[in-house]
């Protein structure tokens, strides 16, 4: 099956856009769309069904580089959030009972103010 993955990501005045498109067919896009003034990072999102019809509760997301580890479990609405990450290129991983896992990698940069949304395929 396929899996559709959607990252809005932030900065503030100049609006940087990327689209790419992976093997299986998923898709990430980049927003910034805020910067703080601080040496860390603000990342919050939600796993979604692919159409975006629900959250995904209790859905588990992860950020690992080299030196970090962050994790969460989604809420009720499938929202998470993450405070005070340093910034660097972290692979992202996404994952639901009965769908597709999402593993790709972003870039948070100093300051970054982040929002994700990430839409995955039902496994069956």
């Amino acid at each position: 099956m396929i899996l559709a993955l959607m990252i809005v990501t932030t900065v503030c005045s100049c609006s940087h856009n990327v689209t790419r498109a992976k093997k299986d067919n998923s898709i990430m896009e980049i927003k910034r769309i805020g910067v703080m003034d601080t040496l860390i990072v603000n990342v919050s999102g939600k796993l979604l069904s692919l159409y975006g019809k629900f959250g995904l509760p209790g859905a588990k997301v992860k950020f690992i580089n080299k030196e970090n580890s962050f994790s969460k479990i989604c809420n009720e609405d499938g929202g998470f959030e993450f405070r005070h990450i340093p910034s660097g290129k972290y692979q992202i991983t996404s994952s639901y009972i009965g769908y597709y896992s999402l593993t790709d990698s972003v870039e948070f940069k100093t300051g970054d103010i982040v929002e994700i949304k990430v839409r995955l395929w039902a496994d069956y």
